[in-house]
């Protein structure tokens, strides 16, 4: 259920992002959310919580990168 929500869907916080593009980890709005890839809005997730490490942030960079399988 998840993976139905992330990839190939549209953000609903910034028009003209995806959640997750498969295969391009940074045109993923996800990944610019978590403060792995520039983009409007960077690291701001996960909200009222510390961020992400950076070995989270690349584990998630190198899932989108071999094509965001569920």
């Amino acid at each position: 259920m998840a993976h139905d929500y992330l990839v190939g869907q549209p953000s609903s916080q910034h028009a003209g992002w995806t959640r997750v593009v498969a295969g391009q980890p940074d045109t993923s709005y996800l990944l610019v959310a978590l403060g792995g890839a520039p983009g409007p809005d960077m690291g701001t997730m996960p909200w009222a919580m510390p961020p992400l490490c950076p070995e989270k942030i690349d584990a998630i960079r190198r899932w989108i990168a071999v094509g965001a399988n569920p």
